[in-house]
């Protein structure tokens, strides 16, 4: 009977210890879960404060804030614009290789009647840029003097 009882003795200390480990278990899951809820609720709050902070920002208080804030607001804009008025204006050439002010195809040997006389272009492919394209150029020819005589041809295009 010695043997017997030990026997379930050791049973029963067995299902005990398989018992307390899965109680252990259970409780380590839900540690792990509270734990998990708790850094998700932290989060949510750390978020909501941060938004509260960004729309006190962006959230003018009185009526002269809206005002100011408006006036400063056109002003970013007609500063911005200008930039792109004076950007634009200081291409001599537009996007299709024309001259801006005139609207004309002059090639750059300066002949108004000149079909052109250069080699194809390798980005527009036009006969009438010279060693560089004529789209968006910002610099125009002044003048073209031929070695061997004093003949010189004038850009009466280039405006001062």
């Amino acid at each position: 009977m010695n043997e017997q009882s030990a026997f379930i003795i050791n049973e029963e200390s067995h299902e005990k210890i398989v018992k307390e480990d899965e109680e252990e278990k259970r409780k380590e899951l839900k540690r792990k879960k509270t734990n998990a809820r708790q850094r998700a609720y932290y989060q949510r709050q750390k978020d909501l404060k941060i938004n509260a902070g960004i729309i006190k920002k962006t959230v003018p208080k009185s009526n002269a804030e809206r005002q100011r804030k408006f006036r400063q607001h056109n002003a970013e804009k007609s500063y911005m614009y200008s930039k792109l008025c004076v950007r634009k204006s200081k291409n001599i050439y537009n996007e299709r290789g024309l001259i801006t002010v005139t609207g004309k195809d002059l090639c750059d040997c300066l002949d108004e009647t000149c079909p052109g006389c250069h080699f194809p272009c390798s980005k527009c492919n036009s006969n009438k840029c010279g060693l560089e394209c004529r789209v968006n150029r910002k610099w125009m020819y002044d003048k073209i003097e031929i070695e061997g005589n004093d003949f010189v041809v004038k850009n009466d295009y280039k405006h001062k």
